[in-house]
């Protein structure tokens, strides 16, 4: 499986739908690459998560579609990040 860090490049200074700029790299992970960014309509940080689903299988994105429901779910738990956009 190729890295995620590998197979996205560094996207810092990018605006994505015309809303998320994204300032730096925080880390990655087998599936995506999280950057710390500013959302340009109210000047809040939020992490943003780049995934790319090229080349992966069924069984990936069913992981990923799982990973981005379960955040959905508990995003309004004490101690774990919210769930803003997708």
């Amino acid at each position: 499986m190729v890295s995620a860090a590998a197979s996205i490049p560094n996207l810092a200074g990018t605006v994505v739908d015309d809303r998320y700029e994204l300032i730096q790299k925080l880390g990655s992970g087998s599936y995506g690459v999280v950057y710390k960014a500013i959302d340009l309509t109210d000047g809040i940080f939020v992490a943003v998560k780049v995934m790319n689903l090229a080349g992966r299988s069924d069984a990936d994105r069913k992981v990923i579609k799982r990973e981005i429901e379960l955040h959905h779910i508990v995003g309004d738990t004490k101690g774990v990040v919210g769930f803003t956009d997708l």
